[in-house]
């Protein structure tokens, strides 16, 4: 009896051992849960250059009276800087929504790395089935086909007429704009995740009642 016991107890020697070894050779296979990023940062943002910030992205560029919000255009054949739509211009006599073309100046932008959502607001008093009351506003968004495209000023509005970006893409719309296109005078962009956390970047609104 005292020679099983003494021997029990000798395994479990050897036993507690082998556990202590194999702990010890642990950290050579260990991986951490989320190895790649301990951890998160919400929202997901980082810092890219201009250059880079892919088109139908949304970014924030740093300007002296504060950063503007702008939707990345597709370059050009032939351009040089970046062009984009800027969102929420508050320079005096310039639409809030305008192109800004082939744009040098900057280097540096804060871009958003999670899919962001356009909401458009299908109340009756924010849209324009035809698009006929809506046809001269900057901001709005029109309804060609499946796609959506920002309609943006012009700096010179009396002789640079409109530019339209598709918002999912950056690209510009190719040909001219139908007659009759349904038409959003508000909208909202929003950075919605898995675990229901909600950030709304930016609004836009324009009533249809001072027309």
């Amino acid at each position: 009896m005292g020679k099983c016991s003494l021997s029990a107890l000798q395994s479990n020697r050897c036993s507690t051992r082998a556990f202590a070894t194999s702990k010890l050779n642990e950290p050579d296979d260990f991986t951490w849960p989320g190895a790649d990023s301990m951890n998160e940062v919400f929202p997901p943002i980082c810092t890219v250059s201009l250059d880079s910030a892919q088109p139908g992205s949304i970014v924030r560029i740093p300007r002296s009276g504060g950063s503007i919000f702008a939707l990345i255009a597709e370059k050009q054949p032939g351009e040089n800087g970046h062009s984009f739509v800027v969102l929420n211009s508050s320079v005096p006599n310039r639409p809030a929504v305008f192109f800004a073309n082939n744009w040098r100046n900057e280097n540096s932008c804060m871009a958003y790395k999670a899919k962001l959502h356009f909401e458009l607001s299908v109340d009756e008093a924010d849209l324009d089935i035809r698009g006929h009351d809506l046809w001269e506003v900057p901001g709005v968004i029109v309804s060609v086909g499946d796609q959506f495209f920002i309609r943006a000023g012009s700096l010179e509005p009396f002789h640079g007429g409109f530019h339209y970006v598709n918002i999912q893409t950056g690209a510009l719309l190719s040909g001219q704009l139908p007659n009759d296109t349904c038409t959003f005078a508000a909208w909202q962009i929003w950075l919605r995740d898995t675990y229901d956390r909600n950030f709304c970047i930016l609004k836009f609104k324009f009533s249809k009642k001072v027309l």
